[in-house]
């Protein structure tokens, strides 16, 4: 039923779909409303697409029902709250997860950054990455703080994502340091991190871009603009021979462009303005 300018709420009835598998309402922004409870019993889901709607209010406890549920997409609504990140944990199959651009609020119980690595909210946001069939995860928009002082820093945990193909967190919160376990991320072919301020403390202050994000053999595009991440380029990324678009605006580097990045064939988008560099 996409595409379809639906509008109004959900009917409650459509709990009564006990078999229904693949439920797509995307791209109807007339829907609008709070995302019923009852869709949680709708436990033979695998596939829910709600994206690009006008969907409000929270994501319901129910939600954790959906245990056959494989992709789920609820991007671009008007989403709040933070039982998102209790509740989508929980759902261990999923293969495809975008909850970019809602409007989720952080949690800013903690105000010191060493209780946050106790902070209970704060391992809710670190669970998602425990989701190790993840192919695709878009948190774009997302606001991961849980201080107005100190980012959410990835954790290492990432680097169990191992057939992730898209990585999407763009002005999502993240500070500090870059795990160097991106690097075991061998099918990812995006990796979006714009508009995070990478060079502001979380927990752990940043060190660069890591040399092990060369490994990444498939990636075709990749986007650290506006992070002031600071350090060099490592020479390392010479090796991402499928890379067609690597964008590094205004991200705080310093030293020479590496000669490496001319082995890069298949570039057609190079942006490094906005730096401190100078040529090799």
């Amino acid at each position: 039923l996409a595409d379809n300018e639906l509008g109004g709420i959900l009917p409650r009835e459509l709990s009564y779909l006990s078999r229904l598998k693949h439920l797509n309402l995307a791209r109807n922004p007339g829907l609008s409303g709070t995302l019923l409870s009852e869709i949680g019993e709708l436990s033979s889901l695998e596939t829910l697409d709600f994206s690009d709607n006008s969907f409000q209010g929270t994501i319901s406890a129910n939600f954790e029902n959906l245990s056959n549920l494989t992709y789920l997409s609820l991007h671009n609504n008007d989403l709040t709250g933070t039982e998102w990140s209790t509740i989508v944990p929980r759902l261990k199959n999923l293969r495809h997860l975008d909850l970019g651009k809602n409007k989720f609020s952080p949690n800013y119980a903690s105000q010191d950054p060493i209780d946050l690595e106790y902070d209970t909210g704060y391992e809710a946001h670190r669970n998602i990455f425990g989701l190790t069939h993840l192919e695709y995860l878009d948190l774009s928009e997302v606001d991961l703080r849980f201080s107005q002082f100190f980012q959410f820093d990835l954790p290492t945990t990432i680097g169990n994502l191992v057939n992730l193909t898209v990585l999407n967190m763009a002005s999502s919160g993240i500070g500090g340091r870059l795990p160097t376990q991106l690097g075991k991320l061998i099918k990812l072919e995006e990796m979006l991190l714009s508009g995070n301020e990478l060079g502001r403390a979380g927990i752990n202050q940043s060190e660069g871009i890591p040399t092990e994000l060369g490994e990444l053999k498939e990636l075709k595009r990749m986007s650290l603009e506006w992070t002031d991440i600071g350090g060099e380029i490592p020479s390392t990324l010479g090796k991402l021979t499928k890379l067609e678009d690597l964008n590094l605006n205004f991200a705080g580097l310093t030293g020479q462009i590496p000669h490496e990045l001319g082995r890069l064939d298949d570039i057609v988008i190079l942006k490094l303005g906005g730096n401190s560099l100078n040529g090799p």
